[in-house]
């Protein structure tokens, strides 16, 4: 599970004088400041919601740095800090070793970057970092996800070639391409897995020779197991006479937005002019001159220059050249006649993209590093980044798309990646790991360089565009496989900042921030991509900080939250509420207890402790009334569900803001109990009553279902993926995908888990057809968020009421239950209460994902027979009427009555509720004949204000409203 570690604190708080891991510290100046009145307190938020709070000691002494102005005085103070909590704090294993990669002054903030290694091997993709006010000389924030677990292994028992064998092979077989080894293969650790299993593996990168594809590979070390192959390929181009001097201008015809606009000639900045052998270079308006030649004199120029060189591949490359003689100037013109449009194109754009993103931010210098710009590849409609090269890569046109080195802002949103580049290597060494930031940033690039949130105008036909910035996409329900799909998700929310706050300032933050290095695991699971953009949310705030003190907001608060919570990331993402399970209810209660733990664990703002809540329905989620939950101190909030009739099926979740207007709202997960159910049956699996555990079209080659005890899987405890217990309070054994392997204590977490395919688990026959109201209820576990593709693999639950003949879904997700959770199934919903009702399960993995569940307890239930109709019940409706209180409005202390109608005899409730939807009064709970009535109800004692008057039956639910005034 990745671990987001934020840290506050009203000092530098460090430990004296003792050796940081990677090195011995220089010495440092400290002084005693006795104990930290408040602690360090850090929140550890896991991707399923689970959080757990650590605190630094208060009555630990600790030191602090003086005078820590200078980078090398930070540097020691970051070492030292990172040493301290290194241990007690981090959790880090002793055997670890930091390493510092760089600290640097950026805005009114200092920022150091650490890795991880383990025997001088490097653990990849982790890393840890450390944010101090420059004005203040205090902590204001930490972010890491290092592995906090030892490594499965030392030494390999795979040598370096034979690792590099496998890797071109699985490039050939799986991808059906002619490969080579790019890199030698490289021993690194990598973390299997969401949860942080971390392995010995060997990296390398694999060559397509007759594509452009370049393969990143990582295999265990030990086991030769294909860990993760990802490609780095970043997609959407005679007679001497002495002169004095000669000079000119350089300029291009091309095409301002795509091929369907008329060509018109630009000046052409940053490119090389060779004149009798000398070179000179064109200036940002394409001008050029150069002293001490000769008349007559060769002029000769190629789309090359200090930053960027451009190569055609499919022909000549274009080339500039003639003979002068004199001192007139020369005007030199790249037209069709000496140069392909693709060349002037990309070359001209990606100059102009350079000296935007420059003049922003005069300190990027990694940016000068020349960049290739290939045109005309031998493919069509994409474009992409090659960090290996540093090369922008276009293709031709064809298959219905223009030629992608003559569409502008593709050229820039390719750029774009080389900016991000760029940005997260100058500081920090490390490029970024996630995918979706990295194509949602590179849309970004282009977009505030037009100020158009347009991406890909012109690339089927003229008009039409890939995506765009301007869009409502939210998290999690528009994650994606495809990266820049998810990736609008954020460059939405940074596009509605600047529609907020205007484009300079936005333009500002964004680019600014990167120099903070968000980023995620690029694991696409719905919690790993909350911690990528919640960790682009903290960047922005902390560069728009204006004073190193996050406590009292920062400039643009206001609008980050609201932009950010339109794409439902919020500082809710840092609100983790557990809510304890409420037991089936056998009678009727005057309410049902909750109790909730609330915590937040965000860098700005507090919790609202006015805004627990619990949301219940007995509707099948259609309709969630609300209740308050009061603060019993510390995290626990408590409170009531309101009585229901028997026979009720009770959703509810509880739900927490914090004090900031549009930070959104943290919710728990959804739970469900029973009210006035009686047992029937129950199958605890500690026999066999005849499950089928296949089907014949089930293709699973592991993970196959079975009857056993379970042995759970993990990378850190408490997290199992594959439970290690049964749920039954007596019990041991259940009904599960694989199992782990005993025999050799193996806790791998891919074990056989369900791989290439379905596997199914089908029910014995239920003879239901004797009760009117019949629900099924049953335990499960459901696991998909680890391996190479988390996140996409469906759980499926289904009903046939004809023994198999037929089937209904009941569930089709892929959202996880990663403990024992309970779910609930009205038969009559589905399918007429039969004696061959049978439950169906279904497993599947065709994306290399990890895939583990299980089922458990199955009960069969009835309710009260007059609580529910059949789904093809005859029976007429209620046509209960519900009128108006009256009169209304009403002057409090006077008295009013309820009209109401009955269709037939029935069970009648009648509640007030206030508009925070508590219970005031129940004037009707009582069995009534057919006819029309009027209750009489006294409003003497509700203060002024709106209410509401909700009339349950069997059937149905009606509202209406009254106001009382003074």
């Amino acid at each position: 599970m990745t671990n987001l570690i934020r840290a506050f604190s009203a000092s530098l708080v460090l430990a004296a004088c003792f050796s940081s891991a990677r090195a011995q510290l220089p010495s440092a100046t400290v002084q005693d400041i006795g104990s930290v009145p408040a602690g360090l307190h850090l929140l550890h938020a896991h991707a399923d919601g689970s959080a757990n709070i650590l605190t630094i000691d208060p009555a630990q002494t600790l030191r602090i740095i003086q005078d820590a102005a200078t980078p090398s005085k930070v540097q020691t103070a970051s070492d030292l800090y990172f040493a301290e909590i290194k241990r007690s704090v981090l959790g880090l294993p002793s055997s670890s070793t930091l390493l510092r990669r760089s600290t640097a002054l950026i805005g009114k903030l200092w920022h150091s970057s650490y890795t991880i290694s383990y025997n001088g091997i490097p653990v990849v993709d982790r890393k840890a970092s450390l944010l101090i006010g420059a004005l203040s000389g205090k902590p204001m924030m930490i972010e890491t996800n290092l592995p906090r677990t030892e490594p499965n292994a030392i030494e390999p028992t795979l040598s370096s070639q034979s690792a590099s064998s496998s890797m071109r092979d699985y490039a050939e077989k799986n991808f059906t391409v002619s490969a080579e080894l790019n890199t030698p293969a490289q021993l690194i650790y990598t973390v299997a897995g969401e949860s942080g299993q971390l392995r010995l593996a060997y990296e390398g990168l694999v060559k397509d020779l007759s594509g452009p594809h370049l393969w990143r590979m990582r295999i265990d070390a030990n086991t030769g197991e294909m860990l993760d192959a990802h490609d780095i390929y970043e997609y959407i181009g005679g007679h001497d006479e002495p002169l004095a001097s000669t000079s000119g201008t350089l300029s291009a015809l091309i095409h301002p937005q795509s091929s369907y606009d008329t060509l018109v000639s630009v000046f052409m900045p940053n490119e090389s002019i060779i004149v009798n052998g000398q070179t000179t270079t064109t200036d940002s308006l394409g001008r050029w001159s150069l002293s001490g030649v000769t008349s007559p004199y060769t002029i000769s120029s190629t789309f090359l220059g200090p930053f960027d060189r451009a190569i055609r591949k499919d022909g000549v490359n274009g080339r500039l050249a003639l003979t002068a003689s004199g001192a007139t100037p020369i005007d030199l013109l790249w037209s069709d006649a000496n140069s392909n449009p693709a060349e002037r194109d990309a070359y001209y754009h990606v100059g102009i993209a350079r000296e935007y993103v420059r003049h922003l931010d005069p300190n990027l210098t990694n940016l000068d590093a020349r960049l290739t710009v290939n045109v005309n590849l031998n493919q069509i409609c994409n474009a992409y980044y090659d960090p290996t090269t540093v090369s922008v890569n276009f293709f031709k046109a064809g298959g219905q798309c223009t030629n992608t080195g003559e569409i502008a802002d593709v050229v820039f949103h390719e750029f774009g990646h080389r900016v991000i580049d760029s940005r997260y290597t100058q500081h920090g060494g490390l490029n970024i790991v996630d995918g979706s930031l990295g194509e949602g940033f590179a849309d970004l690039v282009s977009a505030f360089m037009r100020d158009d949130p347009r991406i890909g105008i012109g690339f089927f036909q003229k008009g039409s565009i890939l995506r765009t910035c301007d869009n409502t996409r939210k998290w999690p329900k528009d994650l994606n496989p495809d990266i820049h799909i998810s990736g609008e998700i954020i460059s939405g929310a940074i596009w509605d900042l600047r529609k907020l706050i205007g484009h300079d300032t936005a333009e500002h933050l964004f680019h600014m921030m990167g120099y903070l290095n968000p980023d995620g695991i690029g694991n696409m699971a719905p919690g790993p991509m909350l911690d990528a953009f919640t960790s682009v949310l903290s960047a922005i705030i902390a560069t728009d900080d204006d004073d190193n003190n996050l406590t009292n907001g920062t400039p643009h608060l206001a609008q980050i939250l609201k932009a950010f919570n339109l794409h439902n990331i919020g500082l809710s993402a840092f609100v983790s509420i557990s809510v304890d399970q409420i037991p089936d209810q056998d009678s009727l209660v005057a309410g049902y207890s909750v109790t909730a733990n609330v915590k937040y664990g965000g860098k700005v703002g507090a919790l609202d402790a006015n805004s627990v809540m619990v949301h219940y329905s007995i509707d099948g989620g259609k309709i969630f009334e609300t209740a308050l939950l009061a603060t019993q101190g510390g995290n626990v909030f408590t409170g009531l569900i309101p009585k229901v009739r028997p026979g009720n099926i009770v959703q509810y979740y509880v739900s927490a803001k914090t004090n900031y207007a549009d930070a959104g709202e943290g919710v728990s997960s959804t739970a469900m109990f029973l009210v006035g159910f009686r047992r029937i049956s129950l199958d605890d699996a500690e026999q066999d009553r005849g499950w089928s555990l296949s089907q014949p079209s089930d293709n699973a080659t592991t993970g196959l279902w079975t009857r056993d005890i379970p042995f759970g899987t993990y990378v850190v405890l408490p997290d199992f993926v594959q439970q290690d217990t049964d749920h039954s309070p007596n019990g041991s054994y259940c009904y599960l995908t694989g199992n782990a392997n005993k025999a050799i204590a193996s806790r791998d977490i891919g074990y056989d888990d369900v791989d290439n395919g379905s596997t199914t688990l089908t029910t014995p026959l239920l003879d239901l057809s004797t009760y009117a109201n019949p629900v099924i209820k049953y335990w499960y576990y459901y696991r998909n968020d680890a391996g190479s593709n988390p996140g996409i693999p469906k759980w499926t639950t289904m009903i046939s009421g004809d023994g198999g003949a037929s089937w209904k879904t009941i569930q089709n997700t892929n959202e996880i239950a990663p403990g024992w959770t309970a779910y609930v199934v009205p038969v009559s919903s589905y399918v007429v209460p039969s004696d061959k009702i049978q439950l169906r399960f279904i497993a599947t993995d065709n994306v290399g994902a990890i895939v583990e569940a299980g089922i458990d307890d199955l009960e069969v239930l009835e309710g009260p027979k007059s609580e529910f109709r059949s789904v093809t019940s005859n029976a007429p409706a209620s046509s209960a009427i519900l009128g108006s209180l009256h009169p209304n409005p009403i002057s409090k202390g006077a008295s009013a009555s309820i009209p109401f109608s009955l269709g037939k005899s029935e069970h009648v409730v009648i509640v007030v509720k206030d508009l925070l939807g508590r219970i005031v009064a129940t004037p009707v709970d009582q069995y009534l004949h057919t006819g029309s009535y009027d209750f009489p109800y006294p409003v003497a004692t509700l203060p002024a204000g709106t209410y509401w008057v909700q009339m349950m039956t069997a059937e149905e639910t009606k509202f209406s409203r009254f106001v009382v005034t003074r």
